[in-house]
């Protein structure tokens, strides 16, 4: 029987450890469920060019900025693309907003997720992402999308309601998300884990590269902080670590003694970066959730800047039992997290929830 096909609409252009590895989960998981999935190679213009572009940002300060990383980011953007070509299965061409319409009828399904998909400042009030080119509205599936900090753009959904209302199923993965489209869409909607859940820890490790590095405490954070800094720095000295940043902004700061920056690693190596550290210290979602699968002891710092909000970190952390791990201060940062027992049952009894309500959306 030929398998049914399956296209996967999400951020796999973002230079971004979380985005390609969920990217990965959902495909893989959707592969090993019998179905042929490929990631739909649709190029938005704004990710292309936030990731891409030599000279980017709104003024002078920001465009100075992107110069000084620009070598650091093109390294970057090179290892994320061998990554891509070697783990990811993309569609035969490549599609725009104009001719993205092409790929409509070359599918049984169209899966949106997971990721930020309907953050709209994040997609550029794109409506490729509500799958407002496919007609056929029993195609339309999404999978655990995040729609970021609503109140930053809760007036702008207006134009949205309906295209998601057309959307087969609805599967998002935080409550804010839910709470906020129940009041203004007619579907049922679930709640399930991040792609990233989907898969085993020992699948995870089939395709990471341990460091060359021991005894080190890890930093990853997309907008690194002060607050993160200082929880890192912190832990690292008085457990006699080595603190790792993996990230394209402590650029701007100088290294002290005993930190090493790996801001250029793939996402095979920053999985093994996790995986092995002591410690990870993190304000970013995919930073904690990894942290969970592979078992490391984490810390969780919450978001005070501009346009960031906790909403995500708090639905994953509550959702194991994990909300301990979340630190509003460096002094916080204590104990040692070792015992993850309670945490993984809780995950396989949620990933098999979410798995059946995958297979059950695209069986229907």
């Amino acid at each position: 029987m030929k398998k049914k096909s399956v296209a996967i609409l999400t951020f796999h252009r973002a230079v971004n450890y979380g985005a390609v590895l969920q990217a990965y989960g959902l495909q893989t998981a959707l592969n090993n469920l019998g179905f042929k999935a490929d990631i739909l190679d649709y190029r938005n213009d704004g990710v292309e060019n936030y990731y891409y572009k030599t000279f980017k940002g709104k003024n002078l300060k920001g465009a100075v900025k992107s110069i000084v990383t620009h070598k650091t980011q093109k390294e970057r953007n090179k290892k994320f693309i061998e990554f891509s070509k070697q783990y990811l299965n993309y569609s035969e061409k490549t599609y725009n907003r104009k001719t993205v319409i092409h790929s409509k009828d070359l599918y049984d399904y169209f899966i949106v997720g997971s990721d930020q998909m309907w953050n709209l400042p994040a997609i550029h009030y794109d409506k490729t992402y509500f799958l407002d080119f496919v007609t056929d509205n029993s195609k339309k599936k999404s999978y655990a999308i995040s729609m970021g900090k609503i109140s930053d753009c809760e007036k702008d959904y207006g134009d949205y309601y309906p295209l998601i209302n057309d959307f087969d199923n609805i599967s998002l993965r935080e409550n804010a998300g839910k709470n906020f489209l129940e009041k203004n869409v007619s579907k049922d909607i679930t709640i399930d884990l991040d792609p990233s859940f989907l898969l085993e820890s020992s699948q995870w490790r089939e395709i990471s590269k341990s460091p060359q590095i021991d005894n080190y405490a890890l930093i990853y954070s997309v907008n690194l902080t002060a607050n993160v800094i200082e929880t890192g720095r912190k832990y690292a000295k008085e457990n006699g670590l080595k603190l790792v940043f993996v990230t394209l902004r402590n650029k701007e700061i100088p290294l002290q003694d005993n930190e090493i920056n790996l801001s250029c690693c793939s996402p095979t190596e920053f999985l093994g970066l996790i995986d092995n550290a002591k410690c990870v210290i993190t304000n970013s979602f995919h930073g904690t959730a990894f942290s969970v699968v592979l078992g490391t002891n984490f810390w969780t710092v919450k978001n005070s800047a501009q346009g960031l909000d906790n909403s995500r970190m708090e639905t994953l952390l509550n959702t194991f039992n994990l909300s301990d791990r979340h630190i509003s201060a460096p002094d916080e940062a204590t104990d040692i997290l070792t015992d993850f027992s309670k945490a993984e049952e809780i995950l396989s009894e949620l990933r098999n929830k979410s798995i059946s309500n995958l297979i059950d959306s695209l069986n229907k």
